[in-house]
C-alpha cells in the first residue's frame, strides 16, 4: 500500500521563490548544491548483494541520472541540480523529451486537504540540452509535466545530456523531511506518446522505468539520512555532511532525513535490514522480526533479492505504508495481527513493485494483489493455515466493499467510480482472484508461476500478459483464459 506524500504529515506548503545567490571574492558563499557525482558512481558495486553487481551493467546503455541536492532544514528548501544522460530507447525520432515533476502532482484521496493542489512545490530554474539553453515549459495545470524541446530531432538510439537546476520547497520540518522524487523524472514513452497521467482516485500516481542513479546530498550533520540505494561515502562540510549514494537499477529515488529517531538492525534475513523508528521500540522489534522472516520466504520462493540491504522506517502511518526500492515506510500502530499483516505486505512489494514493476495507472491490481497473496502464502507456509486465515480477514474487508456487480479488476484507476471502488477491486477482489487461481491450479504451481513471472519481468515493467503466460505455463492442460477474462477482463479475445 502506498501513500505518496508522507512528508505532508509534517510539512506545510509555502510559496516558492527563486534561489538567489550572490558571489564575490570578499563575500564568497558555498555553492548552492554539492558537486554532481561522477558517472562512474553509477556502477559502484556497493548497492548490490554479493554476486549481483552486474545487474547494473545493461542500464549503462539506457537513461541515467546524476543528482546533487542541498537540503536547507531550517527553511524547508531543497536546491537541486540534475544531469540526465538521456538515451532514446523508443522506436521513434523525438522532437522533445518529457519529464514529470511529481512533487507538483495533485493529491491522492488520502492526501486531499493536506496541500493546495493549484500551487506547485517544485520550481524549475534552468534547463540545457548538450550545454545549450532551451525554451522549456511546464504546461499542465499543476506544472507536473516538463517539456524539453530538441533543436535537432533525436533518432532511436541517439543520446543527449540534459542539465536542470531547480528548487523544491516544503515547510520547516519538525523531526522528519521526506524528499520524494526531488528531481525531474523521465516520463514513460508508450505507443508514440509520452505518458502524462494525472491520477487522483487511487494511491499511486508515479509510473517510471528502471534506471541508474548516483546522488550527492548535503544535509545537516545532526540529522540521519536514509535513501533508496547505498551510501558509499560521506564528507564533512562544516556543520553539514555530504552523502554519496549509488542505487543500482531502481524505479525511483527518494531520501528521508530524521532527527531523534531510534535505530535497530537485523542480520537474520538474506540481507541486513536497517530499521529507523519513531515511537514504540517493542513494535519496531516485532516488525523487524517479521520483515526478516518475510524476506527469507520471498527470497527463496519468488526469486533472489539483488540489493545489499533493506531500510524500514517504522512510525505511526495511518494509510499503512509506502514501498520504494530498498526502502519502505511501515505503520507501527494497532495490534500485533495488524502490524504483522502490514509488514509482510510492504516487504512483498520489494518483489512486486520495486523489482518487478507494473503500470499503476492502468494495471493497479498487479503489484497490490500480488503483495496481498504473497503475504498469505508466507503465513500459510510458515505459520500454518489458522494464522493465514486470520490474516486473510484483513483482505476480505476490502473485497466485501465491492459492488454486487463488480467491474473487471484490470480497470484503469481513473475509470473507477471513486476511491472505495478502486480499493475494493485493487486490494480486495484482485487478491481474491489470486487465491482462487492458486486453489484451481494448485499452490505449488501458483508459486512456480510467480517465480517465473518474477524472472521474466525482472527489473522491468511487468504486464498482465506476462503474468498470464507464467501461470498458464504451469498448467498447460487447464485453460486459464476464461478465468482471467471473467474476473480480470484480460485474455478475452
Amino acid at each position: 500500500m502506498r501513500q505518496r506524500a508522507a512528508n505532508l504529515r509534517h510539512l506545510s506548503l509555502i510559496t516558492l521563490s527563486a534561489l538567489l545567490l550572490s558571489l564575490s571574492p570578499a563575500h564568497a558563499v558555498r555553492a548552492a548544491v554539492p558537486p554532481l557525482p561522477d558517472e562512474s558512481a553509477l556502477t559502484d558495486p556497493k548497492f548490490a548483494r554479493e554476486g549481483h553487481a552486474d545487474i547494473a551493467t545493461p542500464f549503462m546503455q539506457k537513461t541515467r541520472y546524476l543528482i546533487a541536492l542541498d537540503v536547507g532544514w531550517a527553511t524547508g528548501k531543497i536546491s537541486g541540480q540534475a544531469r540526465i544522460l538521456y538515451v532514446n530507447s523508443t522506436p521513434d525520432t523525438l522532437q522533445k523529451i518529457e519529464f514529470r515533476l511529481y512533487p507538483n502532482h495533485p493529491p491522492t484521496p488520502l492526501e486531499a486537504g493536506s496541500i493546495v493542489p493549484s500551487k506547485p512545490r517544485m520550481l524549475m530554474q534552468t534547463v540545457t540540452v548538450d550545454g545549450a539553453a532551451v525554451h522549456w515549459a511546464t504546461r499542465d495545470a499543476y506544472q507536473s509535466v516538463l517539456d524539453v524541446p530538441l533543436d535537432t530531432p533525436l533518432a532511436p538510439g541517439g543520446q543527449v545530456q540534459i542539465d536542470a537546476s531547480y528548487t523544491v520547497t516544503y515547510g520547516i520540518p519538525v523531526d522528519e523531511l521526506d524528499g520524494l522524487e526531488n528531481f525531474p523524472m523521465l516520463a514513460v514513452y508508450e505507443n508514440g506518446a509520452w505518458r502524462e497521467d494525472i491520477s487522483t482516485k487511487g494511491l499511486d500516481y508515479i509510473f517510471s522505468e528502471t534506471a541508474l542513479y548516483a546522488v550527492t546530498i548535503r544535509a545537516p550533520n545532526d540529522a540521519a539520512l536514509y535513501a533508496v540505494g547505498t551510501i558509499t561515502n560521506t564528507d564533512v562540510d562544516g556543520k553539514s555532511v555530504i552523502y554519496h549514494i549509488t542505487t543500482g537499477p531502481v524505479r525511483d529515488f527518494i531520501y528521508v532525513l530524521t532527527k531523534g529517531w531510534g535505530y535497530l538492525a537485523d542480520t537474520s534475513g538474506p540481507v541486513p535490514i536497517d530499521v529507523h523508528y519513531r515511537g514504540s521500540l517493542a513494535a519496531a522489534q516485532e516488525e523487524t522480526t517479521i520483515a526478516a522472516r518475510a524476506m527469507t520466504y520471498y527470497d527463496s520462493h519468488f526469486g533472489v533479492y539483488p540489493y545489499a540491504h533493506l531500510t524500514m522506517l517504522d512510525l505511526v502511518f495511518p494509510s499503512g505504508g509506502i514501498q520504494y526500492p530498498m526502502l519502505l515506510f511501515n505503520d507501527n500502530e494497532r495490534d500485533t495481527n495488524y502490524r504483522r499483516f502490514i509488514t509482510a505486505h510492504e516487504v512483498a512489494h520489494q518483489w512486486f513493485y520495486a523489482i518487478v514493476g507494473n503500470d499503476p495507472l492502468h494495471h493497479a491490481w498487479m503489484d497490490e494483489s500480488l503483495a496481498q497473496i504473497s503475504l498469505y502464502l508466507f503465513y500459510r507456509d510458515v505459520y500454518g493455515s489458522d494464522v493465514a486465515e486470520a490474516e486473510w480477514t484483513h483482505i476480505l474487508t476490502w473485497s466485501n466493499r465491492a459492488p454486487k456487480t463488480p467491474r473487471p479488476i484490470d480497470t484503469p484507476v481513473m475509470r473507477f467510480t471513486d476511491f472505495n471502488d478502486y480499493m475494493s477491486h485493487t486490494y480486495g477482489l484482485g487478491a481474491v482472484f489470486m487465491r482462487d487461481l492458486a486453489e484451481r491450479i494448485g499452490y505449488t504451481q501458483f508459486v512456480a508461476g510467480l517465480s517465473l513471472y518474477y524472472q521474466k519481468a525482472f527489473l522491468s515493467v511487468g504486464t498482465p500478459q506476462q503474468f498470464y503466460d507464467a501461470m498458464q505455463q504451469q498448467v498447460p492442460s487447464i485453460a486459464l483464459a476464461p478465468i482471467f477474462c471473467a474476473k480480470l477482463g484480460t485474455q478475452c479475445a
